[in-house]
Formats: structure tokens, sequence, C-alpha cells
């Protein structure tokens, strides 16, 4: 593992600090390694949102009943939970 140097203001060095002492996590690194696993997480969800929203624009209009094309929709989305 690799070491990084962060400053942070004291509100959160503290807040960090509580979270430890509250058995969140067991050091100020996990914690940190946990708010960007985290995040990656969460960048991961967007660009895969990112992805049906092209994707769906790039379908353009359909010719299909709305209720066919919500049914659809939905089944694609149970389809991409999974």
């Amino acid at each position: 593992m690799s070491d990084v140097e962060i400053t942070l203001p004291a509100e959160m060095v503290d807040w960090v600090h509580d979270q430890v002492k509250a058995d969140r996590c067991g050091s100020a690194s996990e914690y940190v390694r946990k708010l960007i696993a985290f995040d990656q997480e969460n960048e991961a969800k967007i660009a895969r949102m990112q992805a049906l929203v092209d994707e769906a624009l790039a379908s353009g209009v359909s010719d299909r009943p709305i209720g066919e094309v919500l049914a659809g929709a939905r089944a694609k989305a149970r389809d991409n939970a999974a």
C-alpha cells in the first residue's frame, strides 16, 4: 500500500476521529478508504445511468404505444439491476 498525505480542516479531523471512536471504522485511514470506495461506486453508477440515457436518446422516437414503451423500459431496468 502507498501513503498519501492529506491536510484537513480541524472540523473534518474531529469528524474522522469521531467516526473511529464510534466504531464506524478501525482507523482514519480505513475511514478515508471507505469514502473513496463509496465515491468510486457512485461514479460507476452515474456512468451506467449516463450510458442508459445516451442509449435512450440515440434510439429516437418510438412508434409503439406509451404503455408498451414503459413496460419495456421497466423490464430492461430490472434486467440491468440484476
